[in-house]
């Protein structure tokens, strides 16, 4: 009895003795913790305190309120990212400083640490961004980079400057190509529609031309069609010094006129580079409009799937 009453008061001791050690100090803030507070806080004044005395004289005019100065213009870049009702997560440490994807997962947008250079008091952090649509890196033509300048005063960081800058990185391939791809893109979207023109193009012409009823020659279509006001407001298709028919990435082709008058003819709008990875297109007298995932008119016109 008396041993366990002995062990009892050693154990009531040493939680008497835990209680009293004082928590640990909390860490003081990181020039990259003050950043994520000052754009991503809940209200203009997280961004107000890490801003110098003289930013806030100037931002903050003498009459203004928090939410009519300049100052809430700014702060309100993070408030859209941070209440736009899709998912905001940041990062202390690593790499990643954000990454924002919408509720449908369509889009997300990473904010990256490209540099943290601490040196005592001093803090240059820059960063730089990387989107994605539907999981697929997306290149943009100009990668933004922000680098903030930052200084700790009284333990508290401060935004000395911010250089906004406009990285264009034409040596590196992978950029090259993705913008490459982001063109092709682009295009792709463009030669179905102008297909359906020159189908109209080809209605007009035969309605005007009974005799002689429709053409193989885009030439003739160019005269029916092209009107300089008109190519100016971009409600064109071609223009006349480009008979050839190659645009925005794309050749296109009038074949298989038969008859006298000609009653039938094929439009076909094929990848000006076979490598491009991007679809053929073509459509007939009857304006069904298909594809073909090989690139080639003559399987878009003997097999092609309609495009809807």
């Amino acid at each position: 009895m008396r041993h366990t009453c002995f062990v009892l008061l050693i154990v009531l001791a040493s939680i008497t003795a835990m209680a009293q050690v004082p928590p640990p100090p909390s860490l003081p803030q990181t020039a990259r913790q003050a950043l994520l507070e000052m754009f991503l806080g809940k209200s203009p004044e997280t961004l107000e305190k890490h801003l110098p005395e003289s930013a806030r004289h100037a931002l903050i005019r003498k009459g203004d309120t928090i939410t009519s100065s300049l100052m809430f213009r700014f702060a309100s870049i993070g408030q859209e990212l941070s209440s736009s009702g899709g998912k905001l997560e940041t990062f202390d440490t690593g790499p990643i400083l954000a990454v924002s994807q919408d509720n449908n997962g369509h889009q997300k947008i990473e904010i990256l640490i490209e540099r943290d250079d601490l040196q005592g008091d001093d803090d240059v952090i820059e960063l730089s961004f990387r989107v994605y649509q539907d999981g697929q890196f997306k290149v943009l033509p100009v990668v933004p980079r922000l680098i903030f300048s930052m200084k700790q005063e009284k333990d508290l960081w401060r935004l000395n400057e911010l250089n906004v800058e406009a990285h264009v990185p034409l040596s590196d391939p992978d950029y090259l190509n993705g913008l490459r791809k982001e063109q092709n893109k682009i295009y792709e979207r463009m030669a179905p529609i102008q297909v359906q023109m020159l189908v109209s193009t080809e209605l007009d012409y035969s309605q005007k031309h009974p005799a002689q009823g429709y053409t193989c020659k885009l030439s003739d279509l160019f005269g029916t069609r092209y009107d300089a006001h008109a190519a100016e407001q971009g409600a064109v298709v071609f223009d006349p010094a480009q008979a050839e028919g190659s645009k925005d990435g794309y050749v296109f082709s009038v074949t298989g006129c038969t008859g006298s008058p000609v009653t039938k003819f094929q439009i076909s709008a094929v990848p000006e580079e076979p490598d491009s990875g991007t679809k053929a297109f073509c459509a007939d007298e009857s304006g069904a409009l298909r594809f073909a995932a090989d690139g080639q008119a003559d399987t878009c016109n003997s097999s092609g799937e309609p495009w809807k």
